[in-house]
């Protein structure tokens, strides 16, 4: 990380983490998606009838390569000179 002198040594595990997450191919997975639905709040009355047939909205797969996180990866190593 040299040429950054506002990298701290607390950031360093948070970086090798992300260099370790690294596909061969230079992408990375979206491991999860999140359950915005179960986070709401007061769920709606429907709820009980509906719940099996809801899934999170994501725009891309879990498990698969992502855009997005690679694009936020490549950012991230990029602005830290890596």
């Amino acid at each position: 990380m040299p040429g950054h002198p506002r990298i701290t040594i607390r950031l360093t595990p948070a970086l090798e983490l992300l260099r370790k997450k690294r596909r061969p191919d230079g992408r990375w997975l979206m491991d999860a998606v999140h359950p915005d639905y179960l986070n709401a709040g007061k769920l709606p009355d429907w709820w009980p009838k509906y719940k099996h047939r809801l899934s999170p909205f994501s725009l891309e797969r879990a498990g698969r390569p992502s855009k997005m996180i690679t694009l936020r990866a490549m950012t991230v190593l990029g602005r830290v000179g890596s």
